[in-house]
């Protein structure tokens, strides 16, 4: 067993161990504010497996199903991905029918100013509103 050299680097091990029994939880959130008659739900990484953190990624994509998810924001990197166990995670959702909208943005990372950040959201967002018409 190879001894992890910082605290986000992954074990050998974290593969073993119970798979968490709770429930998969989303937070649901209204956007009426906005005129808006969707809501826009907020979880953890589904199917993640880090440190003592052991979900079930096909119990949780399933449930996410059951919720009424139809369209998923990632916003890790493919790297995060890997670290969290959860490399297939992209296509896993497109095969159960969600559309993934892969926005990757490493952990800790900043834009350069808010305004970039905001434009970027604009953008992306006038390209789903188009798409969705």
């Amino acid at each position: 067993m190879r001894a992890p050299t910082s605290e986000f680097d992954s074990s050998d091990e974290e593969d073993f161990g119970e798979e968490e029994a709770t429930p998969f939880q989303i937070s649901w959130l209204s956007l009426s504010v906005v005129e808006c008659s969707q809501s826009l739900g907020i979880c953890s990484l589904p199917g993640c497996r880090y440190k003592e953190i052991r979900r079930n990624l096909q119990k949780d994509v399933a449930e996410m199903r059951d919720q009424g998810v139809e369209d998923v924001f990632v916003f890790c990197t493919r790297g995060e991905l890997v670290r969290y166990r959860v490399p297939s995670l992209l296509e896993v959702y497109s095969l159960n029918g969600l559309r993934v909208h892969h926005l990757p943005f490493p952990d800790g990372g900043i834009y350069s100013s808010t305004s970039e950040f905001v434009l970027n959201i604009y953008f992306y967002f006038i390209f789903i509103y188009i798409f969705f018409l």
